[in-house]
């Protein structure tokens, strides 16, 4: 329901002519990332491939309304996981050079979904209406999402595209016209070892993502879509091999298993054949409670260049997953090892005015701080366990699962671990009361809001000195 009201009111303000952009200098690779992150645990619950192709020439800032952008991106992700029971969702971004300052930006989001029969498009960008009412009534909403991207679309003077096939999928597309920063000629990539590698992955699509990455720092690939193939083929090009980077969710046997069987019947020893499980953030509690001697490090899925970048370079400088502890949790993500400097910090605030002002507060009093974004408790557990921060702010009172009940979640698991991730709770309520029940499930310090950013500045300063 809140949902629809901030639809409904942003729809508002938009045929009122309220709603003005603000354009600033913003990171695209990261505001890409952030979208399809706060979709993706609910396309993977449906055992929905989540992808995310982004060309390897992009510039790292654009001028543009960044949170407008990212409310185009999310909701045509959002729609896209709606109508999609199986099959992949995939969002792209091409970029293509204007001039030395100015570029366009192509993005498209594809799903294999249900897709719209040719007689429902034209009222597809209608307020109030989904194609079919009949759609309505299985998968609710109101269509407005899809009406005001588009309106925001023209706002940044494009428009959004579609294409659609009935009982195969819908791909929505726009593009934006942008102020760009080419960073230097500098490579950021700085030179790699590794020389071949095998991917192990049923997904088609994933393949080929994974393929242009690698093939961007020069490293060759081979390919293959299952246990049996991969075996075939490590038996003749064995000696070639640098890496093997492997799904996790495959059919008949999954990505462990697979690495297994093949350390097993050709005796592959694990330092000279170096393992990259992917995985999806709903299978992170499965993977977590095994132990995976047979692999190296775990990323989650969709990946970014990023993070299998630096994830390959500790595979080059002998850093291992731990055994003691989640491999998952400490080793796979690309944020922790980009700087030994910059700290992880998770806000989980459900208003989208208190986020922005947290994430704000928290750029300025850290400006090397990597800030991961839950929109709920349920989310800030998932969070916790992709990301491991180093510490959380947390609103008390969200939807779906409040700030206390996710603490204790966040608790049992710190307890597993042995270690304690400091919690801050945020709150709108000083009252005594509401303290001592914060610092009672275990939260470390409270904050009452509007947030102070001297008493911020002094928590973040004591709990990650």
């Amino acid at each position: 329901m809140r949902g629809i009201i901030n639809d409904i009111l942003d729809f508002s303000k938009i045929e009122a002519g309220m709603l003005q952009l603000e354009i600033t200098k913003t990171d695209i690779n990261e505001l890409v990332g952030n979208a399809i992150d706060l979709i993706k645990h609910e396309g993977e619950k449906k055992q929905v491939e989540i992808l995310l192709d982004i060309d390897a020439t992009i510039p790292r800032y654009a001028y543009v309304d960044g949170l407008r952008l990212k409310q185009i991106l999310v909701n045509l992700l959002s729609n896209a996981v709606k109508f999609t029971e199986k099959g992949e969702i995939e969002l792209k971004v091409i970029f293509q050079k204007i001039d030395s300052k100015l570029g366009k930006f192509l993005f498209s989001v594809r799903d294999t979904g249900i897709g719209i029969a040719d007689s429902q498009k034209d009222k597809l960008f209608k307020a109030f209406s989904q194609a079919d009412s009949s759609t309505t009534r299985k998968f609710g909403g109101t269509g407005l999402g899809l009406i005001i991207s588009e309106k925001l679309a023209r706002k940044m003077g494009t428009t959004i595209r579609f294409e659609s096939y009935e009982g195969k999928g819908t791909t929505f597309m726009f593009d934006i016209v942008s102020q760009v920063e080419i960073e230097p000629s500098v490579n950021k990539y700085t030179r790699i070892k590794v020389k071949r590698s095998m991917i192990i992955d049923d997904n088609h699509t994933n393949c080929f993502i994974l393929e242009k990455m690698l093939e961007q720092w020069g490293i060759q690939t081979l390919i293959c879509h299952d246990a049996s193939s991969a075996l075939s083929i490590l038996e003749k090009e064995k000696d070639t091999i640098d890496l093997i980077i492997c799904d996790y969710q495959m059919p008949t046997i999954n990505g462990i298993e697979t690495i297994q069987m093949i350390r097993d019947k050709l005796h592959f020893p694990a330092k000279r054949y170096p393992v990259i499980l992917l995985y999806s953030s709903v299978d992170a509690f499965t993977l977590y409670n095994r132990e995976n001697v047979s692999v190296d490090m775990h990323l989650v899925k969709p990946v970014k260049a990023d993070e299998l970048f630096h994830l390959i370079k500790d595979i080059e400088s002998g850093k291992k997953a731990s055994k003691s502890e989640s491999s998952i949790v400490q080793e796979n993500q690309p944020q922790a090892t980009l700087s030994e400097n910059k700290k992880i910090i998770l806000i989980a605030e459900d208003n989208e005015f208190n986020m922005l002002l947290a994430k704000a507060l928290v750029a300025d009093i850290l400006p090397e701080a990597v800030i991961i974004e839950a929109i709920n408790g349920k989310n800030a557990v998932e969070r916790y366990v992709e990301y491991s921060p180093d510490i959380i702010l947390m609103d008390v009172q969200m939807p779906i699962m409040g700030g206390i009940e996710a603490t204790i979640e966040i608790r049992k698991l710190d307890m597993k671990l042995g270690k304690h991730t400091p919690i801050i709770a945020l709150t709108a309520n000083s009252i005594t009361e509401e303290r001592e029940k914060c610092l009672n499930v275990g939260m470390d310090e409270f904050l009452s809001k509007p947030i102070a950013t001297h008493k911020l500045a002094e928590f973040l300063n004591y709990f990650l000195s």
